[in-house]
């Protein structure tokens, strides 16, 4: 099992796959894009902030919480301005693997969470991640999703 999947993932999400994207071949060596100096992996959330800064990325990791359904939520949010390299991870647990913890690039953050929108109306669903950031820092990671019509 390769332990860099958090690299894999955000060089899958600077450097997408025109075609093939479940394959390793499809994308660039990450070591070859990414400034990895001083991380250890497998990737830790204490430790993205130093990649943030080594590579003036930003990123944001969500999990699924399941309860009677399942929730995306935020469990980091960077501290810094969003600005174009700006990267969304999923982290997952494997319960058949120890809980081992992976990395994978969320390609659409609306279309991920759309199910935890209103299902009433029969409306686009665009998420806007702004208004989501401020919300979730402002009230210590509860989430609320805004509907946007367009």
């Amino acid at each position: 099992m390769d332990n860099a999947c958090f690299a894999w993932a955000v060089t899958a999400a600077l450097h997408p796959a025109e075609k093939n994207s479940e394959r390793e071949s499809s994308y660039p060596l990450y070591s070859r894009v990414l400034n990895l100096q001083n991380i250890e992996f497998p990737m830790t959330l204490s430790q993205i902030k130093q990649f943030e800064q080594l590579n003036d990325i930003f990123v944001d990791v969500y999990t699924i919480e399941k309860q009677k359904t399942s929730n995306v939520l935020p469990i980091r949010l960077t501290d810094r301005t969003i600005d174009k390299k700006h990267v969304n991870l999923l982290y997952m647990q494997d319960p058949r693997d120890n809980n081992v913890g992976h990395f994978a690039w969320i390609k659409d953050l609306s279309r991920l969470v759309s199910s935890q929108l209103s299902k009433k109306k029969k409306t686009k669903n665009t998420f806007a991640i702004d208004v989501f950031t401020t919300f979730v820092r402002a009230t210590s990671c509860s989430l609320t999703l805004w509907n946007v019509e367009r």
